[in-house]
């Protein structure tokens, strides 16, 4: 496939430092979920329409924490073992027909490779993102460190999950879960007002469209 459908949305919720003192440990993933669920935030619908194989691959291999130099095979290989078309994929060969072997092994490259891909945006919607990549941890959240553009002393921590499911809502969870405690350590080292979260969520379930969902935490004083 030459290039693949990409259809995203943005939603944005700010929060103060005090509020860190009332995540506690215990009740993380409550409050992710909360977080998520947040009534009263409006969900804007970005102006992505596609992105060109060459462009994916390139993302995540600046992106992805594990090696996955053609992603957009294994995609091509992984939509059709869904449909039941036979490929190189072992299971089929075997005559496995439980769903849960077939599963994308570049699932997270590519989510991680999408974060980066919208994030860097500096034409479309300038007013959002144009960030730069300036650090990519292995083995630790989060996925991705990053600066705006206009401003480099402004940072923003990137969490990224993927899934093959059609709803986000989980993984858009699982990431904001992993960045709270991001946020709770991080207060102890830098102004939280000068740093941003972004909690990314990719969808593959439809073959040839990527669904991302972004959710930027913001502190205020």
């Amino acid at each position: 496939m030459i290039a693949y459908h990409l259809e995203a949305s943005y939603r944005e919720v700010g929060f103060t430092p005090i509020d860190l003192q009332f995540w506690e440990r215990d009740r993380i993933a409550e409050t992710a979920r909360d977080i998520v669920a947040g009534r009263g935030q409006r969900e804007r619908r970005l102006d992505f329409s596609s992105i060109h194989f060459r462009e994916l691959r390139d993302a995540v291999d600046r992106a992805a924490e594990q090696v996955a130099v053609r992603p957009d095979w294994d995609l091509e290989y992984y939509w059709n073992a869904r449909r039941g078309i036979l490929t190189y994929y072992s299971p089929l060969f075997l005559g496995v027909d439980n769903k849960s072997y077939l599963k994308s092994a570049s699932l997270e490259c590519i989510g991680e490779g999408l974060s980066l891909y919208l994030l860097e945006d500096r034409f479309k919607h300038p007013d959002l993102f144009a960030l730069d990549l300036f650090c990519r941890p292995l083995g630790s959240s989060p996925d991705l460190m990053m600066s705006y553009r206009l401003d480099p002393s402004r940072l923003a921590l990137v969490e990224a999950k993927a899934t093959e499911d059609v709803n986000l809502k989980a993984a858009l969870v699982r990431a904001v879960k992993q960045l709270i405690p991001i946020f709770q350590g991080w207060q102890n080292h830098r102004d939280l007002t000068k740093t941003d979260g972004f909690a990314v969520a990719t969808s593959i379930s439809t073959p040839g469209v990527f669904k991302v969902s972004v959710l930027k935490m913001v502190f205020v004083p």
